[in-house]
């Protein structure tokens, strides 16, 4: 394999809309099953771009809809501007 096909992917920061959907429905099966409280949330790697992750903005798991995911770097700074609250806790997924 060559460096260039080991290097990651870069998108231009868009978001795929099957893995948004699910992230979402990850979010609400998890709260309807007690695995999350109010406070709880999960994230994702974007395929596409091993710089990035998605995430939902602050907001309980039970509502989460895919317009509340968005895309952060791995300083956990969103990638678009976005002034929605975001969880303080991202930047230990960004860690990960």
């Amino acid at each position: 394999m060559t460096a260039a096909a080991r290097r990651p992917r870069r998108s231009g920061g868009g978001k795929s809309d099957d893995l948004v959907k699910e992230l979402a429905a990850t979010y609400r099966l998890l709260a309807r099953h007690g695995i999350v409280d109010a406070y709880g949330h999960v994230s994702v790697r974007d395929p596409r771009d091993a710089g990035r992750y998605l995430i939902s903005r602050s907001r309980a798991p039970l509502l989460i809809e895919p317009a509340d995911i968005v895309v952060l770097d791995l300083d956990s700074e969103p990638v678009k501007r976005d002034a929605r609250p975001l969880y303080s806790e991202r930047f230990i997924h960004g860690e990960l």
